[in-house]
């Protein structure tokens, strides 16, 4: 049970927060704290880490913030870039999209097994001193006034008493911390099993492509994950429920769903799993925060639920470094909630739409799904969508309550991720964006045709701010520069910690700049 009373402003823990739960979320939540200075304990009650490849799937928007750890070309090294989907139904090519229009410095989706993905975030963890401590679990916690007391249970059965300012669950579909907080997980399971494997494949053997083939409701996926293995994930209606698969069963659904001349052989891993689509109502009580699949499930339909999970890290941590030291309003936690829920309870949906496409065994509903498909499969409005979809870089805040938005003619909006491209200041020096946005604040980014008043104005407010705020006055850029970020009259932006949009505008609203930092931020004085 949980008892919760009053959340005091500023605590006086332990530690500053406790991370239940040391996947690829947790130890994202893990970088981040160090990033942002947090003192933090990281447990989890397995001996281990990920033993599989398991979800092999990194996009575009995750090697962005991988850049952030100085991981994002190891992780490609160890990787395989894959540049194209192709989805064939009954033999038939019917759709063809290539990543190379992924808009940024990451045109591919990566496969890079979990296993790899764990070690690179552990490894980065490690250098910046932190720890894994396995075998330990949370047993309970109490929300205290300013602290939340956790019991920590350790392999031999002794018990540790932590105070934690925060605790995060980025412990799994099954999260203790979920239970603990008495919030359900509400959905069901798909009716049939999936299973996977990583096989050795002979013969016609896709190269550096995703391959998805459907027939009769029966679906078949194939994407190459280094130069000797492949990934197969199959859904075959009659596939015996609750039997582990065996080599056979590969062959089987691939003979099933039309494709020819390729054999299996020497599987590395097999399994079996049932899709469930699940999601509890809220992603925090108190100072208490859930991540990752312990705050929904669903389809492995376009790779996205790790990325998800990594994704909430960079949103959440940076709100409590700033809440947690008094640089900002405790308000601001609430936004993670506001935040990301309404980005998975689309991607459930989403996915569940996509799956029971792909799976629809009524002859006519595959025939109206082929050719829906194939008409406007090759129109660039919907490469475009699927290409974002799928690399994360469309998604957005812009719903957001601590967004602002100043109008004027722009492609992108507060709430927006922030692209890269290059720069030049005022100084004359010359770089990209991104490595603007690696400090662990706000970045203020100015372009204007007056340069004396405007700057002068904006450099006064970034000192006033200057805890949380990290100006840069900017005079030229490359063609995305002039494109993405400069509308008439020049440009006002502040780019939050995790790489999105906080405000945007013009040089004549510095005053609307001034009231939103008002509304967010605590100076020094005001502490």
């Amino acid at each position: 049970m949980v008892q919760r009373v009053a959340v005091g402003y500023l605590s006086h823990a332990d530690i500053d927060v406790l991370i239940v739960g040391a996947g690829p979320t947790g130890l994202a939540m893990a970088a981040e704290a160090a990033r942002f200075g947090l003192r933090y304990r990281l447990i989890d009650k397995s001996p281990h880490g990920a033993q599989h490849s398991q979800a092999v799937v990194v996009q575009a928007r995750t090697l962005e913030q991988f850049e952030r750890y100085e991981i994002a070309q190891r992780a490609i090294e160890c990787g395989r870039r894959l540049r194209r989907i192709r989805i064939y139904s009954d033999g038939s090519r019917i759709v063809e999209t290539s990543f190379e229009g992924i808009p940024g410095n990451y045109p591919f989706v990566l496969f890079l097994p979990q296993t790899e993905t764990e070690r690179l975030l552990r490894e980065h963890v490690e250098a910046q001193g932190g720890t894994i401590e396995r075998e330990v679990e949370l047993e309970y916690l109490i929300e205290r006034e300013s602290a939340v007391e956790c019991v920590l249970l350790g392999k031999h059965g002794g018990r540790d008493t932590v105070t934690a300012a925060y605790v995060v669950g980025a412990d799994g579909a099954h999260s203790t911390v979920r239970k603990i907080l008495g919030l359900p997980f509400e959905g069901a399971s798909m009716e049939f099993e999936f299973f996977l494997g990583d096989l050795r494949l002979e013969g016609d053997v896709p190269g550096d492509e995703l391959s998805l083939y459907l027939h009769g409701g029966n679906v078949v996926f194939i994407g190459r994950i280094d130069d000797k293995r492949c990934r197969v994930i199959v859904a075959l209606r009659d596939h015996p429920a609750g039997r582990e698969p065996e080599l056979h069963d590969f062959q089987n659904a691939i003979d099933v769903v039309g494709i020819e001349n390729l054999r299996v052989s020497d599987p590395r891993w097999m399994a079996a799993f049932r899709v469930s689509e699940r999601r509890t109502p809220a992603y925090s009580r108190g100072r208490v925060f859930l991540a990752g699949d312990a705050t929904n499930i669903h389809s492995p339909v376009g790779g996205q639920g790790m990325n998800s999970g990594i994704q909430d890290a960079a949103n959440l941590m940076w709100k409590i470094a700033l809440v947690e030291s008094q640089r900002a309003q405790p308000m601001l936690l609430e936004s993670y909630d506001r935040e990301r829920k309404p980005l998975s309870d689309a991607l459930v949906k989403e996915t569940a739409v996509a799956l029971r496409a792909a799976t629809a065994s009524n002859w006519l509903l595959e025939r109206i799904r082929d050719g829906i498909l194939s008409r406007i499969g090759s129109f660039e409005a919907v490469q475009d969508r699927l290409r974002n979809t799928i690399s994360d870089l469309g998604l957005n805040y812009r719903q957001s309550p601590i967004v602002a938005e100043c109008g004027g003619a722009s492609l992108l909006q507060a709430g927006d991720r922030a692209p890269d491209c290059e720069v030049t200041h005022e100084t004359g020096g010359r770089g990209r964006i991104f490595n603007l946005f690696k400090e662990p604040l706000h970045t203020a980014l100015l372009v204007t045709p007056q340069p004396d008043a405007d700057v002068r104005r904006f450099a006064q407010l970034c000192a006033t701010y200057r805890d949380v705020l990290h100006g840069a006055a900017l005079i030229d850029g490359d063609a995305e520069f002039w494109r993405n970020y400069v509308q008439e009259g020049g440009a006002l932006y502040v780019v939050r910690p995790d790489g999105y949009i906080g405000f945007r505008g013009s040089p004549r609203d510095l005053d609307a700049l001034e009231l939103w930092c008002r509304g967010l931020f605590l100076t020094a004085e005001e502490r």
